[in-house]
């Protein structure tokens, strides 16, 4: 459990949790919203029609392609890529995504379409970068505490959706701030993640190496016996 700790201490991993939350919060406000939005500025739509099809599609295309980019066409130029893949993901989404907002349908659909393929490729980079980060021992509990931290305040963010309509008369500024606002906000937090990206992960190798010395201790000690026969025979 201490090196649970000691890898979410790190300054990669926190602002990752950070950035994956708020990110993971824009969608939830969308999701939660879309209806009230439409019914509101545009009841006659059928929202039915295009929503039924368009998060399917649209998250899924997203989510294959962000895993296509990370394992085939940055695979050997190292976490820098991958978090710049997060980077330009969500900058390059979030006009997309306010565009969903701003125009009137049909176009406002065809927006979202175009926001949910690049905007959705950041969930498989985010556990590549996540991941390499990590001891390979505790990947499993780190990748589990991270979707459980990003689902818990991602989750609860529609709740600020309310008083914020109330604080500016609009639904849809509202949702200008936490839809595409939150976009913009994960781009630059991911972004920060480049400045101590590689002191973390030299972090993460120097635990991985102690915990593999106390998990093997005779390994250890084999090792120090044959160097003092060869200091011996020297």
């Amino acid at each position: 459990m201490s090196y649970v700790v000691k890898i979410f201490l790190s300054p990669s991993l926190l602002i990752l949790c950070l950035a994956g939350s708020i990110r993971n919060a824009g969608g939830y406000v969308w999701a939660y919203n879309t209806q009230p939005y439409f019914e509101k500025y545009y009841p006659d739509v059928n929202l039915g029609y295009w929503m039924s099809w368009i998060p399917l599609v649209g998250g899924s295309m997203g989510v294959l392609l962000g895993g296509v980019i990370s394992d085939q066409v940055i695979k050997n130029r190292g976490l820098y890529a991958r978090v710049w893949v997060l980077v330009f993901s969500q900058l390059i989404g979030a006009p997309f995504a306010a565009g969903a907002l701003f125009l009137h349908p049909p176009y406002c659909f065809l927006s979202l379409i175009v926001a949910n393929i690049i905007g959705e490729m950041w969930i498989g980079v985010a556990l590549t970068v996540v991941v390499e980060l990590v001891p390979k021992a505790l990947r499993t509990s780190i990748v589990a505490y991270y979707l459980f931290i990003i689902s818990i305040i991602g989750g609860n963010m529609p709740l600020a959706v309310p008083p914020l309509k109330e604080a500016t008369g609009s639904l849809r500024v509202a949702l200008y701030l936490l839809y595409p606002g939150l976009y913009l906000a994960s781009s630059v937090l991911f972004l920060l993640t480049l400045f101590v990206l590689k002191w973390d992960a030299n972090r993460a190798k120097m635990l991985e190496d102690e915990m593999n010395r106390q998990s093997s201790p005779l390994l250890g000690s084999e090792q120090n016996d044959d160097y003092g026969s060869s200091v011996e025979k020297a």
